[in-house]
């Protein structure tokens, strides 16, 4: 997949893994969405690819809520036109021992990790479908497949991402 115009939305963008994938597609030439929830961290993300001229701009965009979702999405379309590539990187960790978890914590983390996730897929998908065109990319982690101690709930949580992308993969 060339880079010619292609459009790219990246959730959990402001930081780590997602603020790398960003700076890094936005140097290849991709137009690039960098979303987030921090105001402060989505102006300093706005402020270096400015400096450095770089196809990218970040979006408030909170993975937990629906109406947020819908209007980032929205945005992107009425400035970009399309998506042609969604990469889901938004995510938290929780780390605890099993006896000791929160039932709260734990639903945060799976809204986050896996509503958030299909909530983000499935707001993009129809605008993909129409176009019969899309790449959608979930990051997940080693933790999905191996799971050491105090990591029950995090990598319950990649793990149901893993299973989710196969679904995915074979019915898209």
């Amino acid at each position: 997949m060339g880079n010619a115009q292609q459009t790219v939305l990246i959730t959990g963008a402001t930081d780590g893994l997602g603020r790398a994938a960003a700076l890094l597609l936005a140097e290849k030439g991709y137009r690039v969405f960098a979303a987030g929830r921090s105001a402060e961290k989505r102006a300093e993300l706005d402020r270096l690819a400015a400096s450095k001229k770089l196809p990218l701009e970040s979006l408030e965009l909170d993975v937990c809520d629906e109406s947020s979702v819908n209007r980032a999405i929205q945005q992107v379309l009425q400035k970009a036109g399309n998506i042609d590539v969604l990469i889901n990187n938004a995510g938290v960790g929780l780390m605890a021992v099993a006896e000791e978890l929160k039932l709260d914590d734990l639903r945060r983390l799976y809204e986050t990790n896996i509503f958030g996730l299909l909530r983000v897929t499935q707001a993009v998908l129809p605008h993909m479908r129409a176009r019969k065109s899309g790449r959608i990319l979930m990051l997940s982690s080693v933790a999905g497949i191996l799971t050491p101690p105090t990591y029950g709930a995090y990598s319950s949580s990649k793990h149901a991402v893993e299973a989710l992308s196969n679904a995915l993969r074979l019915e898209l």
